[in-house]
């Protein structure tokens, strides 16, 4: 299952979408898109995309509560989390699943940036993504919630009742306590873009 949050405005979701798809060709997968956008095009663009199912979300929800709500729709025996402005690699499905078969409770990617970005995206890019820019795979502490793929029944075990949200720094001190792996590995970069205004970004980083 790939939970997909669409909250800064669908103009990225369809090349999301396409990319999921080339990388799942040939494994048993399910997208759910969530959506909280407030250009609310996600229908139409789902409309094209009959492997993902759409949900929808009051228009501001944040990613978190957006991935949680997924998460409780999920089926796979792996859930992996994204966001609609990120465009993944076609290996990226299977080495994400090579990742967990390989023992991992959680399996991360790295990042890098879609062509023809403008400031704005390019300043949030390395605010949210500096810290996998380069690190070694294997083994981390960290990885990110928004190119991230997990077991299920790992997940399952360390998510709590009140948890109405997905957040994944609290996944992972929960999984560090039980001596489970996180891992970063080679073949899953996604690729952050599209297009959104300083105010929206900083207003939801502040509440996020």
């Amino acid at each position: 299952t790939i939970v997909v949050a669409s909250a800064e405005g669908a103009d990225s979701l369809a090349d999301c979408l396409a990319a999921l798809r080339e990388s799942c060709e040939g494994i048993d997968a399910e997208i759910l898109a969530v959506d909280a956008s407030p250009d609310r095009v996600a229908a139409s663009i789902c409309d094209f995309y009959p492997e993902a199912r759409l949900l929808t979300m009051p228009e501001g929800t944040l990613v978190p509560l957006l991935w949680g709500a997924g998460l409780r729709q999920a089926r796979g025996q792996v859930v992996a989390f994204t966001i609609g402005q990120c465009v993944v690699d076609r290996g990226w499905a299977r080495a994400m699943l090579d990742g967990v078969e390989a023992g991992a409770s959680g399996v991360g990617g790295r990042f890098d940036l879609r062509p023809g970005c403008n400031a704005t995206v390019r300043a949030t890019f390395y605010l949210r993504y500096s810290a996998w820019l380069a690190t070694p795979s294997g083994s981390v502490r960290e990885i990110a919630g928004d190119n991230a793929a997990y077991d299920h029944p790992s997940l399952k075990a360390v998510q709590r009742a009140q948890d109405v949200g997905f957040w994944e720094v609290d996944v992972h001190a929960r999984f560090r306590e039980l001596g489970k792996r996180l891992v970063l590995v080679d073949g899953a970069t996604a690729r952050f873009g599209g297009k959104f205004a300083l105010g929206t970004m900083a207003s939801r980083r502040f509440a996020h």
